[in-house]
């Protein structure tokens, strides 16, 4: 049997918590964890696709930037 990269504990959490399966989401982070895609190019290209709003949502919930950052703008 072989041993299923760590990427798969995480989407499995995300498909339990959302109710359905990510099947386009688990094959980026598979291509991310196997090196065909490049993790930084991934972040930049999901960064520049969401509205302002949807990433400074992002941010709040994943707790990336203070308070104090977030008062800022």
């Amino acid at each position: 049997m072989s041993k299923k990269p760590q990427i798969y504990n995480e989407i499995w959490s995300m498909e339990i918590k959302e109710g359905m399966r990510r099947h386009t989401t688990e094959r980026i982070l598979l291509m991310v964890e196997e090196g065909i895609l490049d993790k930084d190019t991934v972040i930049m290209a999901c960064l520049k696709y969401m509205s302002e709003d949807e990433v400074a949502d992002m941010a709040n919930i994943n707790e990336f930037l203070d308070n104090e950052e977030q008062d800022d703008e």
